[in-house]
């Protein structure tokens, strides 16, 4: 008897309140947002990462054929960068902001393409492209992170 009291007493001590009030739920609604905002953040940051590696890479480099395979390598890592943030579920409000990065990362490809096809290639042009693009990108990335 004793412990089927004790079991009753865990049972109804379970589940919190049961007063529905608005405050209760807008909490739970407030921390769900919040997480979700964040992984989306978190998925955001991961794949704005390799563009970023590759932008480095290509800073990097010696003048050159390792300039130009560097250019070839963060032009894929836009064109690539633009199809994951696509296919990311944004958090609330961040539609717009999502589909604009994406756009940034696809045009930044684009640009990368047609300069490393030039003849004579200029190196100087290759990095007037990754600094404006790359900035481009960057802003729309900085808007998206300190959004509410």
């Amino acid at each position: 008897v004793l412990m089927l009291f004790g079991l009753f007493a865990l049972v109804a001590g379970c589940g919190g309140s049961d007063d529905g009030s608005p405050s209760a739920e807008s909490q739970t609604t407030k921390v769900a947002v919040v997480e979700s905002s964040q992984t989306y953040r978190d998925q955001l940051a991961h794949i704005v990462g390799q563009p970023d590696d590759a932008r480095r890479n290509f800073h990097d480099a010696p003048p050159g054929e390792l300039t130009l395979a560097s250019a070839r390598q963060l032009a894929r890592a836009s064109r690539a960068a633009a199809r994951q943030i696509e296919g990311l579920t944004p958090a609330a409000g961040l539609n717009n902001l999502n589909g604009n990065l994406a756009e940034k990362f696809r045009r930044w490809a684009a640009a990368l393409d047609r300069e490393v096809v030039r003849r004579p290639v200029s190196t100087a042009r290759l990095g007037d492209v990754v600094r404006e693009y790359g900035k481009a990108a960057d802003v729309v990335y900085e808007q998206i992170l300190i959004a509410p």
